[in-house]
């Protein structure tokens, strides 16, 4: 039971460092539109960003792969496989 709240715990906290990472990447590369984007969350792989911005959204699909090696180099592996982009 113990290893399995660990690895759950180990879960959690990398979750938490790819919401962060990918908050300081919009912040720096999307100022304009940082507020039409939100990161909503972090599971098996797949970051889930929520945007009221057609064009927020489509500026940050073109930059999608430079997105991805971003976090990946930061988190030093290979975590994040994909970016779902969220209209509302």
């Amino acid at each position: 039971d113990k290893l399995n709240q660990s690895s759950g715990l180990k879960r959690q906290v990398g979750a938490l460092n790819v919401i962060d990472l990918a908050k300081k990447f919009l912040n720096e590369e999307h100022q304009t539109g940082i507020k039409k984007l939100e990161v909503l969350s972090f599971k098996d792989g797949v970051l889930k960003i929520v945007s009221t911005s057609s064009i927020a959204a489509a500026e940050l699909k073109m930059q999608e792969n430079q997105f991805i090696n971003y976090l990946n180099k930061a988190l030093k592996g290979s975590v994040v496989k994909k970016i779902y982009i969220v209209l509302q």
